[in-house]
C-alpha cells in the first residue's frame, strides 16, 4: 500500500483526565499499531487528560516501540494536547526503553 505523506493523520482519542493502567496502554497502543499498519501518521489526542501514570505510559509506548521503532514512533505518531505532566511521562517511558527496561510479556521466556 503507497501511504501519502500528505495524509491527514488518524484520531486516537483518550478519555478521562488521568490514564492509569497498563492494561488500557496497551489496549491503546494496539489502536495505534492498527491504524499505522493503514496510515502514514496517527494522532494521539490527549485533550483533557491531566496526567498518565508510568504503568499506563510504559505499556503503550514500549508496546510501540517493540513492533515499530523510535524513529517511527517520533515520526510517524503525533501527540496532541498532551499537558506538560502527560508529556514528560512519555519521554521518560522512551528512555526506559532506551536503558533496556521491557514490559514482562517483552522480556525473553515471555509467553
Amino acid at each position: 500500500m503507497m501511504l501519502s505523506m500528505s495524509e491527514t493523520p488518524q484520531v486516537v482519542k483518550l478519555e478521562g483526565p488521568a490514564q492509569n493502567s497498563a492494561g488500557l496502554g496497551v489496549t491503546t497502543a494496539e489502536k495505534v499499531l492498527a491504524l499505522l499498519r493503514q496510515h502514514q501518521t496517527v494522532e494521539l489526542d490527549f485533550a483533557g487528560v491531566e496526567r498518565i501514570t508510568a504503568s499506563f505510559a510504559n505499556a503503550l509506548v514500549m508496546t510501540i516501540l517493540e513492533l515499530v521503532g523510535e524513529e517511527a514512533l517520533r515520526s510517524r505518531l503525533l501527540l496532541s494536547h498532551a499537558a506538560p505532566l502527560v508529556a514528560a511521562e512519555w519521554e521518560k517511558a522512551i528512555e526506559r526503553y532506551r536503558r533496556g527496561i521491557r514490559l514482562s510479556t517483552q522480556r525473553p521466556g515471555a509467553a
